[in-house]
């Protein structure tokens, strides 16, 4: 059905009167003026829906400047965390984190966005409606909350925008883009009726706006050393506020962890007569074969074995699947489902090699362990020179880069995000020999002119720089898969 911006029972001359002003504001020219008004109904209505959809388009971008106007502590540091006033701000929306039921949290260092990928595929298999938020995003906001896979819709999330920015001014109104985003995704999740609801934890775990929800089954992926600032100088203090999303009586699944780091853990577990598993006791897997398209993978899990193919790569993307998969296997998932939810699995700029000439390699790694992992699996998909591109955020440790990176690389260029806390490549280039180019898209064309077809390029840092240069590199023609 068609909406008209005027009366539908006017004339078609007094419908096509208000076009020439819309136009006009889009600075159509006056020799297009006569053409308009003699057009006939038939293609009134089609530009008349063409024009929905531009509304369409300027009411979401509208949405989204509202929303970023507000505080992002992924981009601002000095967020004051409280949920006692975000849980009072829900209170008043009717609590949709109370009714939201099938919470399943994810928390970690390294991997918890790949493990909600994970999990949230090997559901969607099993015919299950499922919820997913994570962060944060690549190039579009709605990345962060889909369902199966799809993104929340454009008209959709306006809307939610609208009515939960609108309450803002109140005394108890949202401080935060990410508070903002976690009552969107549960707002969807609701309304949609999900089977399971998967949130990623943004920083933490303690006193993150996710830990409203009363989760079914928790999931605590690797943890390191990041967020220092705001979690703890120390690997104790970390792991306790990480393990802030254990909830009373609801299990627990912890992937490998460091000795100190996996008693913490079980001790708050047990404190809060919350079952525990861990992993590496509960199932077994090989990685058969492993090339530029992903693994070939044995599981062996409670008496049985299976293959399966598995389109990412790295040893560390294993522990993300064997955390995920017995989570699965706990909600009653069967074998085939999880063949076919393995198969599925999509994880864009996660050491994603894209395979053009030159060769691509797109990585969000961005703290000691996730370069750890890119350095590890490395030598097994570079070819010829390689040519890295990098950008880091300031606080951000890059020591791992310099040292086990770095000394591989033909030239490196260096770069920055379009943030605030983006660390000044003059800063960076300090320590090491590189080009400067300030630009992300400048940095990534210079990079693909400098390449031979035979060599590899690298692009890494953050998510941000992991975004930036998707756009370039699909404005230059290069296939890469769009989140």
């Amino acid at each position: 059905m068609v909406t008209f911006l005027t009366d539908p029972k006017r004339s078609v001359n007094q419908r096509s009167t208000n076009w020439i002003r819309s136009f006009f504001a889009w600075r159509i020219t006056f020799s297009m003026v006569d053409d308009i008004l003699n057009l006939q109904p038939c293609q009134v209505e089609l530009l008349t829906s063409f024009y929905s959809i531009l509304e369409l388009l300027m009411r979401f971008k509208a949405a989204v400047r509202r929303l970023e106007s507000l505080l992002n502590y992924e981009k601002k540091p000095g967020y004051d965390y409280n949920l006692d006033d975000y849980r009072q701000f829900l209170a008043g929306i009717g609590s949709p984190h109370q009714r939201l039921r099938s919470v399943i949290l994810i928390a970690g260092t390294k991997g918890k966005g790949s493990t909600g990928m994970i999990l949230s595929s090997l559901l969607s298999a099993f015919g299950k409606r499922v919820g997913l938020f994570n962060s944060p995003h690549l190039i579009d906001v709605r990345e962060r909350i889909r369902i199966n896979n799809k993104k929340i819709p454009k008209a959709t999330f306006a809307r939610y925008i609208k009515d939960v920015v609108a309450r803002i001014k109140s005394p108890q109104g949202i401080r935060s883009y990410f508070e903002a985003l976690v009552t969107i995704a549960t707002l969807y999740f609701l309304d949609e009726a999900v089977d399971y609801a998967i949130f990623e934890v943004g920083m933490g775990g303690r006193k993150d706006a996710t830990n409203v929800h009363r989760p079914i089954l928790s999931i605590i992926t690797r943890i390191g050393h990041d967020h220092e600032r705001f979690l703890g100088r120390n690997l104790d203090q970390i792991a306790r506020e990480k393990a802030g999303i254990i909830h009373d009586r609801a299990p627990v699944i912890l992937a490998r962890q460091l000795p100190s780091v996996h008693r913490i853990i079980t001790e708050i577990a047990e404190e809060r007569g919350s079952r525990c598993y861990y992993v590496e006791d509960e199932l077994r897997v090989e990685i058969l074969n492993q090339d530029l398209h992903g693994s070939h993978l044995l599981i062996k899990e409670d008496g049985e074995i299976f293959t399966c193919e598995f389109p990412l790569i790295g040893y560390h993307q294993i522990e993300n699947l064997k955390a995920a998969l017995f989570a699965a296997r706990l909600l009653g998932v069967d074998r085939r489902s999880i063949q076919a939810g393995l198969r599925r699995v999509r994880v864009p700029a996660r050491i994603e090699v894209i395979d053009s000439q030159p060769r691509v390699i797109l990585d969000t790694a961005h703290n000691p362990q996730s370069f750890n992992a890119l350095a590890r699996v490395l030598p097994q998909i570079v070819s010829g020179r390689l040519i890295v591109v990098f950008g880091i955020s300031k606080g951000k440790n890059w020591s791992i880069l310099k040292k086990k990176i770095l000394p591989w690389s033909y030239e490196t260029i260096i770069t920055k995000a379009s943030l605030p806390r983006a660390t000044e490549p003059a800063v960076l280039a300090r320590k090491i020999p590189a080009r400067i180019i300030d630009k992300v898209g400048e940095a990534v064309t210079t990079a693909l002119d400098l390449a031979s077809p035979e060599d590899t390029i690298l692009i890494t840092g953050s998510f941000y720089i992991a975004g930036e240069a998707i756009e370039a590199l699909r404005d230059l023609g290069v296939k890469v898969q769009i989140p």
